[in-house]
């Protein structure tokens, strides 16, 4: 099958056994190379995990943010109340409400 066509093997040292070339250095640089890698990952996961979280919490500062100027309008709304021709009971307490929220949000 192989033949002629085969390659001589260059004289000097023969080839080194199965046995020989698995020796424990090799196996030793495979296992740091093997711990390397795997510190790379670890610490990529890491990373990646912390960039997440960054984003998570920018992202619900964002919506707390959103959510308090809602309620600040909502707040404010009172403000536009026209308590002409009301009740006056009815008048009065939107009136109180007003300056509850003119000492909120304007009593510098």
């Amino acid at each position: 099958m192989y033949g002629d066509d085969v390659i001589p093997r260059p004289s000097g040292a023969p080839r080194k056994s199965k046995r020989q070339r698995s020796s424990a250095s090799s196996s030793a640089t495979f296992g740091s190379s093997k711990n390397r890698v795997t510190e790379f990952f670890q610490e990529q996961i890491q990373f990646d995990r912390e960039a997440k979280i960054e984003s998570l919490d920018r992202e619900l500062a964002a919506r707390l943010a959103v959510v308090e100027l809602q309620k600040r309008n909502e707040d404010l709304k009172i403000l536009t109340f026209d308590t002409t021709g009301m009740n006056p009971d009815d008048a009065a307490k939107i009136e109180a409400l007003k300056e509850k929220t003119r000492a909120t949000y304007f009593n510098f």
